[in-house]
């Protein structure tokens, strides 16, 4: 009793992590709560507590379901976004909807269809799973001459015999067990694409989304909002864009983000620092480092976050670390900076270099 009436309180609040974050253990969790609650989600809707990803969520968890609760549908059905509404009317009619494609590229490389994971095994090959990500990291059709080059350079026959054999495999991936009729993968004249009628979900697409809308608010005065979304960009950023692919598409790409991901961690570090949250400002250190541990700006930060919170001896640790880091790989020594930080820690002194790049 005392869980059900804390759901109006937590729900709003699961809903829109596990939306903004995309995180399959979360998505699952929000989906049973979907479903096992649909009077209190129908009550959060029409009081208009859920944010336009939450609704989407809540859509998606009912999407491929046939006792979808009649009263949540109808709520969703008056959605103001028409796109939203469009589909809860489509599930009010009973038209079969596939469900949501969920794809992870930072980090563990991962395929959900709905709550189902798809098996690795399912690839048949690694260059075929590799080729669904390559469509999935265009949002428009890519010429196919290209895709062969990339994938099967040599023999045009062959490239075009195993591009073919290829699409099969991953539009096999993309529809499971569904027998919806919606191709997943569109092949027009001589271009290959993601159906834009696929109800798709990236990580890759949210975080270059998040930091546009980041780097939108700060060239509009809005720091606040900014760092919100510069939060989101750290949140998705699990690891390397589709680490162990070492095809030149991939390792470009995997370049940017990398360098979105940085930038949004510098700016965190900066704003926490700057008002005093130091625990906060070590932690997105920690994970600076861990996308560039070789740059000295990353090891300052994370000295100066553990002198605001009174740990001299770490911040020496740290200058030390970074110290023989850059002697071995580069045969350099630290900035002024990092050494004036140093003396800080070690002696004491009072003075607040600046550190905001």
């Amino acid at each position: 009793l005392e869980v059900f009436e804390q759901i109006a309180v937590v729900l709003p609040e699961l809903l829109e992590f596990a939306a903004r974050t995309g995180q399959p253990a979360a998505a699952k969790l929000a989906a049973r709560f979907v479903r096992d609650y649909p009077q209190e989600v129908t009550r959060c809707l029409r009081a208009g507590r859920l944010t336009v990803a939450a609704r989407g969520l809540v859509l998606a968890s009912l999407e491929g379901h046939q006792d979808a609760p009649s009263d949540l549908v109808e709520a969703l059905g008056n959605d103001p976004d028409p796109e939203l509404r469009a589909r809860a009317l489509r599930l009010a009619s009973g038209s079969a909807a596939p469900p949501i494609v969920r794809v992870y590229s930072l980090g563990p490389i991962e395929l959900y269809l709905g709550e189902q994971r798809v098996d690795e095994k399912a690839w048949k090959s690694q260059k075929i799973k590799y080729l669904f990500w390559f469509l999935a990291a265009h949002n428009q059709p890519v010429v196919v001459d290209t895709i062969m080059e990339e994938f099967w350079p040599g023999p045009v026959e062959n490239a075009r015999h195993n591009l073919n054999t290829s699409v099969s495999s991953v539009r096999r991936c993309l529809k499971g067990d569904s027998d919806g009729s919606l191709d997943p993968v569109l092949r027009e004249k001589d271009t290959l694409a993601l159906n834009p009628e696929l109800p798709l979900w990236h990580d890759l697409d949210e975080l270059e989304k998040a930091h546009q809308q980041a780097q939108a608010c700060l060239e509009a005065g809005k720091t606040e909002q900014a760092m919100a979304h510069f939060s989101r960009v750290a949140r998705l950023y699990r690891g390397p864009y589709l680490e162990g692919c070492y095809m030149d598409w991939a390792v470009a790409r995997r370049t940017t983000v990398e360098h979105l991901a940085a930038d949004a961690l510098e700016r965190l570090i900066a704003s926490r620092l700057e008002v005093g949250r130091h625990r906060e400002a070590l932690e997105y250190s920690i994970r600076l480092l861990e996308v560039r541990p070789d740059n000295q700006e990353a090891h300052h930060f994370k000295m100066l976050a553990h002198l605001g919170l009174g740990e001299p001896e770490q911040a020496i640790k740290q200058f030390e670390t970074c110290q023989k880091m850059l002697a071995n790989l580069y045969d350099m020594e630290p900035t002024t900076e990092l050494l004036r930080t140093y003396h800080r820690a070690r002696y004491g002194l009072s003075d607040s270099p600046s550190w905001i790049g």
